[in-house]
């Protein structure tokens, strides 16, 4: 992956969709860091689905609790990375 890209990207995840989950206390938003190099591999299509996937993962592994969706903040620093893999592509 080239250098220019940041190591990581903080994604705030918000309206979390817990699933039986009545009477806790638990949040409704969170931060989550995402590596980038889990990108390397993937093409610009499969981008959105990565992400998703490692955010989903991780809501459940920071929270001890499964969820049914959630929404994120990421769709400009995704496009940002895009346009950074297609300047680094054409050098």
């Amino acid at each position: 992956m080239d250098k220019k890209f940041k190591k990581e990207i903080k994604v705030k995840v918000s309206n979390i969709k817990w699933e039986g989950v009545e009477g806790v206390d638990i949040p409704t938003e969170l931060l989550i860091i995402f590596p980038t190099e889990l990108l390397e591999d993937g093409t610009e299509n499969d981008y959105e689905d990565i992400i998703s996937e490692y955010i989903s993962e991780e809501i459940s592994n920071e929270t001890g609790f499964c969820h049914t969706g959630f929404v994120t903040d990421i769709d400009g620093d995704i496009n940002k990375i895009k346009d950074k893999k297609k300047k680094s592509s054409k050098k």
